[in-house]
C-alpha cells in the first residue's frame, strides 16, 4: 500500500492525519523527494507529488532541510554553468548577465541637452 493510500484510510477512518513526524520514509521514497527539489519544484508540489498532505514538510525538519539543501545544489550547479558559458566567450549576453546581476555593473546611462529648456505654466480656463 503506498503512503498516499495509508494516508487516505487513516483520514477515512479516524477523520484526521497521523502525526506526520511519526512517518518512516523509504530510502526510495526521500530520494524520489530529493530528485523533485533538484529539480526545482517547490515544498507543495513535491507533497502533492509523493501523496503526502501539504503540511507534511512544514512539520518534517529534517526533511524541509534536506529538501532545501538540494535545492542550493540545484542553484550551485546552474550558477557554474552560468559562469561557464560566459568565460568561454561564447555568450555575450550572459557575460551582461552576470556582470549586471553579480558584479553590479550598469548600463550608463547619459543624457546631453543642447539648448534651452522652457517650462510653461499650464493654464487653467
Amino acid at each position: 500500500m503506498s503512503e498516499e493510500q495509508l494516508n487516505r484510510n487513516w483520514r477515512h477512518r479516524w477523520g484526521k492525519t497521523r502525526d506526520m513526524r511519526k512517518i518512516i520514509l523509504t530510502p526510495a521514497q526521500i530520494k524520489r523527494a530529493e530528485g523533485y527539489a533538484l529539480d526545482g519544484c517547490q515544498n507543495n508540489t513535491i507533497c502533492t507529488l509523493m501523496g503526502w498532505d501539504d503540511n507534511f514538510i512544514d512539520q518534517r525538519p529534517d526533511i524541509r532541510k534536506l529538501l532545501t539543501k538540494k535545492r542550493a545544489e540545484r542553484k550551485l550547479k546552474l550558477y557554474k554553468a552560468q559562469n561557464s558559458k560566459a568565460l568561454t566567450g561564447n555568450d555575450t549576453t550572459m557575460q551582461i548577465w552576470l556582470g549586471k546581476n553579480v558584479l553590479d555593473q550598469a548600463d550608463k546611462n547619459e543624457t546631453k541637452h543642447s539648448g534651452e529648456v522652457t517650462l510653461a505654466a499650464p493654464t487653467i480656463t
